[in-house]
């Protein structure tokens, strides 16, 4: 997915990484705290800021597109953002992509393990019916 966000990250027109704490501060608000008017949504990091992989380094071109991480706002390849996991604090509660950092942050293994559970659980309980 091409994502088109032209919001500017720092003030001083560096786009710091998705390790970065000042990304880490800016991005830990939930669309409830944004609601009750005491926090921010998620800022991504600008496209056009950004010309590799955050985390990989790969070179971005017709091939390569730029995917952003919803939970941390950075642009990663698809290989680096090929997780899903729900954001909570974002309110996204089905599975969307995230970065490599972010879905073990989220312990997004867990989340699957879960799934799956519940699923083999589901499919026990119509062959038992």
């Amino acid at each position: 997915d091409d994502d088109d966000d032209d919001d500017d990250v720092g003030d001083n027109g560096d786009v710091p990484s998705s390790n970065s704490s000042s990304v880490k501060s800016t991005l830990s608000m939930s669309w409830e705290a944004l609601q009750k008017g005491e926090g921010q949504p998620t800022r991504w990091v600008p496209d056009h800021a950004v010309n590799n992989c955050t985390d990989c380094g790969a070179t971005f071109w017709v091939y390569n597109r730029k995917h952003h991480c919803r939970n941390c706002g950075g642009v990663f390849c698809s290989r680096c953002s090929d997780f899903t996991v729900p954001v909570m604090k974002e309110q996204l509660r089905d599975p969307v992509r995230v970065c490599r950092c972010c879905y073990d942050k989220l312990d997004g293994p867990r989340f699957w393990r879960e799934r799956a559970r519940q699923a083999e659980l589901s499919a026990a309980a119509i062959e038992d019916s």
